[in-house]
């Protein structure tokens, strides 16, 4: 699905639709809305996943990296 990220979009909160508490696919929602340049809902992704899992390290690193710019 590279490069369509509205249908990943849909996927993902399809799945978190199923499971509300899936934080891998928080990490990837946010990874998506990162590469479409919405910092903003990002972040709340990360964090939204990182609430359930704490340990993302690399998941941590980039909600700090989008909070400071944003």
């Amino acid at each position: 699905m590279m490069g369509n990220f509205k249908r990943s979009i849909e996927d993902v909160k399809h799945t978190l639709a199923l499971e509300p508490r899936h934080f891998g696919a928080l990490a990837r929602l946010g990874v998506t809305y990162e590469a479409l340049g919405d910092k903003a809902s990002a972040l709340k992704a990360f964090r939204a996943g990182l609430d359930i899992n704490p340990h993302m390290k690399a998941i941590n690193e980039k909600a700090k990296q989008i909070a400071q710019e944003i």
